[in-house]
């Protein structure tokens, strides 16, 4: 069986690239890897639906328990591995939106019932991607990852982390704005919509991410059969296999007039 070498992340101008190296070792058998089991647009989907914070809350909890579930697979080797690399990123954006809706909701539902909007801040584990030690206990137990390729994949949680950082510090600026007033009807409406619209960007974001991530990868699949079929004239088959609806089911806010999706912001 072809073993990891190495997995990284290249984000460009247009997209988010999973790179995964094997080991060159050939085996007669052609064994296929596992399809995984990983629900995308299920997560976003439940994201986008939740209404209040009660109904949002649990989410962060069940996308940390799938984090861990992906940890656990990493270090099988059952699965292609640009497949759970991929599952992985996006998992632990959704844990990141999702925490941050509950926020959303907290606040609006704060200042429904006659507060100014604002809620207390948030503590030191809500800054972090969950589970970020596991994931590098089960890198570490893969002994053909290089300790380089380890480095670049944590990093791309860690970047994730700053992202979270970020939006820590547009809720403090909400806060402020907010802070001695009540707010009218109109303007709780507004920041409803300035919320969702939020929201919805960050979804649609990771989403098209994890769907780049896995397109490039079923590209490179098919060139790599067709040179190693060339040279050796034996046949050859792909170890990953993935099928993905091309457009997210999310109920997007209707943008402003010249809006646009940076999905690489």
């Amino acid at each position: 069986m072809n073993g990891i070498s190495g997995i990284s992340f290249q984000e460009t101008k247009t997209e988010l690239r999973v790179h995964v190296s094997k080991s060159k070792k050939n085996t007669s058998s052609g064994t296929m890897k596992k399809r995984l089991p990983y629900n995308f647009k299920q997560l976003s989907r439940q994201i986008s639906q939740a209404k209040t914070s009660d109904a949002a809350r649990p989410l962060v909890n069940k996308i940390r328990s799938k984090l861990s579930w992906l940890y656990k697979k990493l270090r099988t080797g059952e699965y292609g591995d640009s497949e759970i690399s991929a599952a992985i990123v996006h998992a632990a954006a959704m844990e990141r939106i999702a925490k941050r809706k509950v926020r959303h909701l907290e606040e609006e539902e704060n200042a429904e019932n006659g507060g100014t909007g604002a809620v207390n801040s948030p503590g030191e584990e809500e800054e972090e991607v969950y589970g970020k030690d596991k994931l590098k206990e089960s890198l570490e137990e893969n002994e053909e990852i290089s300790e380089e390729k380890m480095k670049q994949m944590m990093e791309e949680i860690e970047r994730l982390e700053d992202e979270l950082n970020e939006d820590m510090m547009s809720e403090l600026k909400d806060m402020i704005s907010c802070a001695g007033k009540d707010m009218s009807e109109d303007e709780i409406k507004e920041f409803k919509r300035r919320h969702r619209e939020d929201e919805d960007r960050q979804l649609m974001k990771a989403d098209l991410k994890y769907m780049k991530a896995l397109f490039d990868r079923l590209e490179q699949e098919k060139k790599q059969a067709g040179y190693s079929g060339l040279s050796s004239g034996e046949n050859t088959s792909s170890s990953f296999s993935m099928s993905v609806d091309c457009v997210p089911e999310i109920e997007m806010a209707e943008p402003e007039a010249g809006a646009t999706v940076d999905i690489n912001a």
